[in-house]
């Protein structure tokens, strides 16, 4: 649990800092890891809510990583001072980029939202009150941060006329999926999904 917390910390100061759009989704991917990392540290009382956290995780960095790849494409550099105005420049990208950002901040309706919800439960329940609180501060920062970052590159004005191709929504097929299957995760998971997830979260002394 110290060591979730610690990595928590270091990734929360490094999103703060960094102005390269896919340093910030590697920045999060520590700080998602530190929360596993606190999840597994609760033992039993986490064990569905850090099986759930980590299978929406992984929908939502590989819809913001293949995203991101899409942006430095057409744009040339990682810098989000030198990006503005996707929605309009890019608008599946930019559409993408949106929702894999709120996904990634934990927002309902996605999995993500409902597997931190448990964590945290579970570490009220279980007395861990510092660590709730020094979770919910860091989580917090890192949350201002990346909207900081990240929601001027979708929604502010563009820096240049640009006369790219339209975007096609067939490359955006696998994408859809991937969304899709992380709405699953937090809206309504199928009874045989479910099943198979209880059983591995017993496996990992989850109740």
């Amino acid at each position: 649990m110290t060591i979730g917390l610690a990595s928590v910390a270091v990734s929360t100061a490094s999103i703060v800092a960094t102005r390269n759009f896919k340093r910030l989704l590697g920045y999060a991917s520590i700080n998602h890891a530190g929360v596993i990392a606190i999840g597994l540290g609760l033992g039993s009382s986490a064990g569905y809510g850090v099986l759930l956290y980590v299978l929406s995780n992984a929908f939502i960095k590989a819809i913001l990583f293949l995203t991101a790849g899409k942006i430095e494409a057409y744009y040339g550099t990682k810098d989000t001072k030198q990006i503005a105005g996707l929605i309009k420049d890019l608008p599946y990208s930019g559409l993408f980029l949106m929702v894999g950002t709120f996904a990634l901040l934990g927002f309902p309706p996605f999995g993500s939202f409902l597997g931190e919800l448990l964590i945290l439960s579970a570490l009220v329940t279980s007395g861990q009150m510092f660590v709730f609180a020094a979770f919910c501060m860091l989580i917090t920062m890192s949350f201002v941060a990346t909207g900081r970052t990240i929601f001027p590159m979708i929604w502010g004005e563009p820096k240049q006329d640009r006369t790219w191709p339209a975007q096609s929504a067939l490359g955006a097929l696998h994408k859809l999926i991937f969304l899709g299957a992380l709405l699953v995760l937090g809206i309504y998971i199928p009874p045989q999904i479910n099943s198979l997830m209880t059983r591995v979260a017993h496996s990992l002394g989850g109740t």
